[in-house]
């Protein structure tokens, strides 16, 4: 509860502290940005036809690639497996 204010005393403010730095701070970068949209927002023109899609850029099909004529084709073989001596 606030304390009761009795005749004629006088309260001071609170003093300033660091949130009201930053409070102030706050505010300066808002401006700061609704300036520099607004400065962006300026440089688009309501001409029309100054928008130019990008390319369409279509790639060659592709074609079926022979395997070199002394290929065999396949998987080579596989060398053959050892087995372990049974164990003791």
């Amino acid at each position: 509860m606030a304390p009761k204010n009795d005749g004629g005393e006088t309260k001071s403010m609170p003093a300033n502290d660091a949130w009201t730095g930053m409070l102030a701070i706050s505010l300066v970068a808002l401006i700061a940005g609704c300036v520099l949209i607004f400065l962006d927002w300026q440089n688009y023109s309501d001409k029309p036809g100054t928008f130019k899609p990008p390319a369409i850029v279509h790639e060659p099909e592709a074609k079926e690639v022979e395997p070199p004529p002394d290929a065999k084709g396949g998987m080579p073989k596989a060398a053959p497996v050892e087995k372990a001596p049974p164990a003791k």
